[in-house]
């Protein structure tokens, strides 16, 4: 997909685009948490 394609690369360009942030937490023997804040008003 040229577009940024699918997957964690895709969404965090998505995100850049939008202005937002985005923050990937994998503690040791706990989930992975993705997190992504966006502007309001958008």
């Amino acid at each position: 997909d040229e577009d940024g394609g699918s997957g964690l690369t895709g969404i965090r360009r998505r995100v850049a685009a939008l202005d937002g942030t985005l923050r990937l937490t994998s503690p040791p023997g706990g989930p992975t948490v993705l997190e992504v804040d966006l502007p309001c008003g958008g």
